[in-house]
Protein backbone atom coordinates (compact mmCIF):
# COMPACT_ATOMS: atom_id res chain seq x y z
CA UNK A 1 0.00 0.00 0.00
CA UNK A 2 1.02 3.20 -0.70
CA UNK A 3 -0.09 6.51 1.30
CA UNK A 4 0.82 10.32 1.42
CA UNK A 5 1.45 11.80 4.87
CA UNK A 6 -0.70 14.10 6.18
CA UNK A 7 2.03 16.59 6.77
CA UNK A 8 1.21 20.23 7.80
CA UNK A 9 3.17 23.07 8.91
CA UNK A 10 1.82 22.49 12.94
CA UNK A 11 2.06 18.51 12.91
CA UNK A 12 5.52 18.43 11.33
CA UNK A 13 7.09 20.85 13.76
CA UNK A 14 7.42 23.76 11.25
CA UNK A 15 4.64 26.16 12.97
CA UNK A 16 7.10 28.65 13.87
CA UNK A 17 8.57 31.00 11.27
CA UNK A 18 11.98 31.06 10.57
CA UNK A 19 13.50 33.59 13.12
CA UNK A 20 14.27 37.19 11.97
CA UNK A 21 18.33 38.30 13.07
CA UNK A 22 20.25 36.10 15.00
CA UNK A 23 22.49 33.12 13.74
CA UNK A 24 21.04 32.21 10.25
CA UNK A 25 22.70 28.60 10.16
CA UNK A 26 21.61 27.68 13.55
CA UNK A 27 17.80 28.53 12.31
CA UNK A 28 18.45 26.87 9.13
CA UNK A 29 19.99 23.64 10.93
CA UNK A 30 16.91 23.54 13.78
CA UNK A 31 14.78 23.70 10.44
CA UNK A 32 16.14 20.86 9.44
CA UNK A 33 16.63 18.92 12.31
CA UNK A 34 12.93 19.49 13.19
CA UNK A 35 12.05 17.79 9.32
CA UNK A 36 14.30 15.61 10.36
CA UNK A 37 12.61 14.29 13.01
CA UNK A 38 9.07 14.69 11.47
CA UNK A 39 9.82 12.77 8.53
CA UNK A 40 12.06 9.56 10.79
CA UNK A 41 8.70 9.56 13.09
CA UNK A 42 6.59 9.37 9.87
CA UNK A 43 8.77 6.57 8.40
CA UNK A 44 9.04 4.50 11.57
CA UNK A 45 4.96 4.74 11.79
CA UNK A 46 4.29 3.36 8.81
CA UNK A 47 6.99 0.75 8.76
CA UNK A 48 5.60 -0.20 12.06
CA UNK A 49 2.34 -0.72 10.25
CA UNK A 50 3.15 -3.02 7.43
CA UNK A 51 5.79 -1.96 5.41
CA UNK A 52 4.29 0.32 3.18
CA UNK A 53 5.87 3.02 1.34
CA UNK A 54 5.14 6.85 2.07
CA UNK A 55 5.13 9.19 -0.15
CA UNK A 56 5.54 12.67 -0.40
CA UNK A 57 4.40 15.28 -2.36
CA UNK A 58 6.07 18.61 -3.38
CA UNK A 59 4.45 20.91 -0.95
CA UNK A 60 5.05 18.51 1.82
CA UNK A 61 8.70 18.23 0.71
CA UNK A 62 8.48 22.06 0.63
CA UNK A 63 7.41 22.07 4.54
CA UNK A 64 9.88 19.22 5.73
CA UNK A 65 12.81 20.51 3.96
CA UNK A 66 11.89 24.47 4.66
CA UNK A 67 12.90 25.27 0.69
CA UNK A 68 10.83 26.35 -2.35
CA UNK A 69 10.01 25.06 -5.49
CA UNK A 70 12.72 26.51 -7.05
CA UNK A 71 15.17 24.91 -4.43
CA UNK A 72 14.11 21.84 -4.77
CA UNK A 73 14.32 21.58 -8.34
CA UNK A 74 17.68 23.50 -7.74
CA UNK A 75 18.84 20.30 -6.37
CA UNK A 76 18.21 18.40 -9.09
CA UNK A 77 19.38 20.16 -11.62
CA UNK A 78 22.66 18.99 -12.91
CA UNK A 79 23.15 22.09 -14.42
CA UNK A 80 22.85 24.91 -11.36
CA UNK A 81 25.68 25.22 -8.85
CA UNK A 82 22.97 24.26 -6.33
CA UNK A 83 22.73 20.51 -7.28
CA UNK A 84 23.14 17.44 -4.77
CA UNK A 85 23.36 14.43 -6.83
CA UNK A 86 22.78 12.57 -3.48
CA UNK A 87 19.34 14.33 -3.85
CA UNK A 88 16.34 11.91 -4.32
CA UNK A 89 14.61 11.59 -7.42
CA UNK A 90 11.34 12.03 -7.42
CA UNK A 91 8.37 9.33 -9.17
CA UNK A 92 5.67 9.52 -11.20
CA UNK A 93 2.53 8.10 -9.85
CA UNK A 94 -1.15 7.73 -10.66
CA UNK A 95 -2.35 9.82 -13.65
CA UNK A 96 1.33 10.73 -14.53
CA UNK A 97 1.73 14.57 -14.23
CA UNK A 98 1.95 13.91 -9.98
CA UNK A 99 4.99 13.78 -8.76
CA UNK A 100 6.25 12.36 -5.47
CA UNK A 101 9.39 11.39 -3.27
CA UNK A 102 10.02 8.66 -1.39
CA UNK A 103 10.06 9.51 2.32
CA UNK A 104 12.56 7.18 3.12
CA UNK A 105 14.95 8.33 0.56
CA UNK A 106 14.12 11.80 1.99
CA UNK A 107 14.91 10.72 5.50
CA UNK A 108 18.28 9.34 4.51
CA UNK A 109 19.00 12.35 2.44
CA UNK A 110 19.00 14.66 5.86
CA UNK A 111 20.54 12.79 7.90
CA UNK A 112 23.49 12.72 5.41
CA UNK A 113 23.12 16.33 5.18
CA UNK A 114 22.92 16.89 9.01
CA UNK A 115 26.13 14.10 9.45
CA UNK A 116 28.10 16.14 6.43
CA UNK A 117 27.20 19.91 8.74
CA UNK A 118 28.11 18.36 11.89
CA UNK A 119 31.15 16.92 10.44
CA UNK A 120 32.29 20.30 8.78
CA UNK A 121 31.34 22.61 11.76
CA UNK A 122 32.87 20.10 14.22
CA UNK A 123 35.94 21.81 15.84
CA UNK A 124 39.31 20.02 15.68
CA UNK A 125 40.30 19.32 19.13
CA UNK A 126 43.62 18.44 18.01
CA UNK A 127 44.48 21.68 16.33
CA UNK A 128 46.20 24.22 18.72
CA UNK A 129 47.62 27.75 18.51
CA UNK A 130 50.66 27.10 20.16
CA UNK A 131 54.47 29.00 19.21
CA UNK A 132 56.98 26.68 17.13
CA UNK A 133 59.28 25.67 19.69
CA UNK A 134 62.64 28.22 18.45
Amino acid sequence: MIMTPDITRTNCGLENPPRSGGNYAATQQDDLQRGENTLRKEVNLIRSHGGMVVLLKRLQLEKILQLSRSGIYRLMDKNSSAHDPQFPLPIRYGNGKAVYWIAEEVAEWLEAQIRLSRKVNKPNPKATHSQPAG
